[in-house]
């Protein structure tokens, strides 16, 4: 939860996410809740301006299969979840992340996962599965194609950051 809240305080969203909502800055958390009450802390808390708010959705992997076998979105409240500031995508729509993303592709919605490779599939913050405590990733080509930018303390810190240019290492491999 922390890193989540630090990774809002240094991302920069376009006028156009923040007209979203100008009470409340959302970060939504999809699938299976593995946080217990860790955003407890930082709910209601003022950041950008606006009261943080901390909203969960049931994962697309819950969902029943419609007839090309991906999950029928048909009674699915898309508009809330696009309406995120932020969307932490659980481990449990590890099978369906890349669906997701596509749901709310083009919604100003920073991605945040902790699932094997979603960095290099499409999102934007990746906390690397298994590492030591606090290691991330960041897609930067996603994040700016998102409308966002993050400050360069941050890149600076990151495990990987995928680039244009090239994959940056911050480790000594």
């Amino acid at each position: 939860a922390a890193f989540v809240y630090n990774f809002i305080k240094t991302t920069q969203w376009p006028q156009e996410a923040m007209d979203k909502d100008r009470e409340t800055f959302t970060i939504g958390i999809i699938g299976i809740n593995p946080f217990g009450n860790a955003f407890k802390p930082i709910e209601n808390q003022t950041v950008k301006n606006r009261t943080l708010v901390v909203q969960y959705f049931s994962g697309f992997s819950a969902l029943p299969q419609n007839s090309a076998g991906l999950p029928d979105l048909s009674n699915y409240d898309l508009a809330s979840l696009r309406r995120c500031h932020v969307l932490f995508i659980c481990a449990s729509e590890a099978d369906v992340a890349g669906y997701i993303l596509e749901a709310i592709a083009n919604s100003h919605v920073l991605t945040v996962s902790e699932i094997s490779g979603f960095a290099d599939n499409g999102g934007m913050i990746n906390f690397i599965p298994q590492a030591s405590k606090g290691e991330f990733e960041i897609n930067l080509i996603t994040l700016e194609k998102g409308g966002l930018a993050i400050s360069s303390k941050i890149l600076r810190i990151a495990k990987r950051v995928i680039s244009n240019e090239k994959q940056h290492r911050t480790d000594d491999a």
